[in-house]
């Protein structure tokens, strides 16, 4: 080809580059940038002071390994995709870029690279597994294959309990190889030790993804075999939110199952299973929301010295459902436990009217799931149910569960503080279960803080250790919080507890649950404290 003609076709692949792109690099062998061209966009002075330069020093750390593994099939000539790319900025945060990059044969060696600053669009990483259930949804309505890929290896699953530095170390290499054979490099979830969730790219093979993996599995002297499979999610008899929220609860379940139980049959015929489970379980809950088929129970709390009873929770129960603690899962993984949350807060303030016609004011303390807190439409409709019942408010106490699952603490903690300015006083539920962090503990406002039952036994049978009571008691004391012990089954749980600190009891010494308890009015037994506990002081 003449040289001119040679120069016009350049300037002309120059040309259709520059109208995609931004920046222009090109890589040698060692993936060393030896042209640019464009703009530099503060990653460096000046396009040309990126000559010379590996392509690792101008990444932003977490996106190393992710774009190494994208490098590579792009070498490789595996099919391509644009992915999102953070680079390091001089003195300034990380930008995301969108990349996108070929070889051409008659360059033998050289990758070629075109960048184009992601402004405005949000990264959609999948953090969780609702996110990444909600992204297999969206992506089954649109192509009607959600290309839901989940893997689990037994081996660094057990290695998680014995070596976590190692663990963590392997985990994210897994996890930047699996970014990048995943739908637009995004969408990529670590469930559990040795366990992930992905949307898989066009063109991606179970063969290249075992293969890949068990090559870090190797290299780490792991035992490489892993078990990897495909969910097709049928969901002819769910709308598309449904189906979000089913597939949700189906990672949510592999997550928790034990990797031993994953073969490659057992985990097709699982899969099916959970699916099945999903479905009859989604079912049942509209049901319960639909006809309001629930019932509240209600338990004292009771102030241990006097006998009086200070409040009432109320407990959900549910007729025609085999397993209560799974539907309860289903319902929070899922988030319908939003509208259940809702359904029991109403049926409460109109039982409490009942009982106000009667001449009864009794406290009750109603059940809000740190999944349903964090929500704005939630939000919304609770503060409207208490503007319709105002006069009820002060005798409405809300108990905050599944602390664990709040990401969004500050909003939520302001939340909760809107709603003790409106009246209600604020419980925080089964703190030292392991659930609750010490960082949520100290941002939450609280009036009561709930010791979880484990802590209670682990403290008040003989030979049990008190450290973990005795330090809530006194983060309790500096929060202004009255202790709430829960679990309470004998005479010695209340005593020991009364005399380290907690005020009030629950528990079957006082009462089990039931629909009626609420209309009961009598005291229970007093407990007589006696001495003190730890040989000298009581502690509150």
């Amino acid at each position: 080809m003449p040289d001119a003609l040679l120069q016009k076709e350049r300037n002309r692949f120059v040309g259709f580059s520059f109208a995609t792109a931004q920046l222009l690099l090109e890589l040698d062998e060692s993936n060393r940038i030896v042209y640019a061209a464009g703009a530099s966009f503060q990653i460096a002075e000046s396009a040309n002071q990126l000559l010379g330069r590996p392509i690792d020093s101008i990444v932003a750390e977490r996106d190393v390994g992710f774009l190494g593994h994208i490098l590579q099939r792009y070498r490789e000539g595996r099919p391509g995709q644009m992915v999102r790319v953070a680079l390091k900025r001089d003195g300034k945060p990380a930008q995301d870029f969108l990349v996108g990059g070929c070889i051409v044969e008659t360059t033998p060696g050289a990758l070629y690279l075109g960048l184009v600053p992601a402004l405005g669009v949000a990264r959609a990483l999948a953090g969780s597994a609702s996110k990444l259930a909600d992204a297999a949804a969206m992506q089954a309505a649109a192509e009607g294959d959600p290309s839901l890929t989940l893997y689990a290896s037994r081996a660094l699953a057990e290695l998680s309990a014995a070596d976590p530095d190692l663990t963590n170390r392997i985990t994210q290499d897994i996890h930047a190889y699996l970014r990048s054979v995943s739908l637009g490099g995004e969408y990529v979830t670590d469930l559990a030790p040795g366990r992930y969730g992905f949307l898989r790219a066009a063109g991606v093979s179970d063969g290249e993804i075992e293969q890949s993996v068990a090559t870090i599995l190797t290299q780490a002297d792991l035992e490489p075999a892993g078990q990897l499979f495909n969910i097709r999610f049928d969901s002819a008899e769910l709308n598309s939110e449904d189906a979000a929220r089913a597939l949700a609860y189906t990672i949510e379940k592999f997550a928790r199952s034990e990797p031993t139980e994953f073969t490659l049959r057992s985990v097709q015929e699982a899969v099916a299973e959970m699916i099945g489970n999903s479905v009859s379980l989604m079912q049942s809950a509209r049901t319960v929301l639909t006809e309001g088929a629930l019932e509240v129970a209600f338990q004292k709390v009771v102030e241990m010295r006097t006998g009086e009873t200070h409040h009432f929770e109320a407990l959900s129960r549910f007729s025609g459902i085999e397993s209560v603690a799974d539907f309860i899962r289903f319902m929070e993984d899922s988030g319908i436990v939003q509208d259940l949350d809702l359904l029991v807060v109403q049926k409460v303030f109109e039982q409490l009217v009942e009982m106000g016609q009667s001449g009864w004011r009794p406290k009750v303390a109603v059940n809000l799931s740190g999944r349903s807190i964090q929500g704005d439409i939630f939000r919304g409709r609770l503060l409207q149910l208490g503007q319709t019942h105002a006069d009820l408010r002060s005798q409405m106490l809300f108990e905050l569960t599944e602390t664990s699952s709040i990401t969004a603490i500050d909003s939520t903690a302001q939340f909760l503080n809107k709603l003790a300015s409106c009246g209600h006083a604020i419980c925080l539920d089964d703190v030292g279960a392991g659930s609750t962090s010490l960082q949520m503990l100290r941002a939450m406002p609280a009036n009561f803080i709930k010791l979880d039952g484990s802590v209670v036994h682990g403290a008040s049978r003989p030979g049990g250790d008190r450290t973990l009571f005795k330090a809530l008691v006194d983060l309790a004391r500096g929060k202004g919080a009255e202790l709430i012990a829960e679990q309470i089954e004998t005479e010695a749980d209340a005593r020991f507890c009364a005399q380290a600190g907690a005020r009030f009891g629950q528990g079957w010494l006082f009462g089990k649950a039931s629909p009626e308890a609420i209309k009961q009015r009598d005291k229970s037994k007093p407990i007589d404290i006696g001495g003190n506990w730890g040989g000298g002081h009581t502690l509150r």
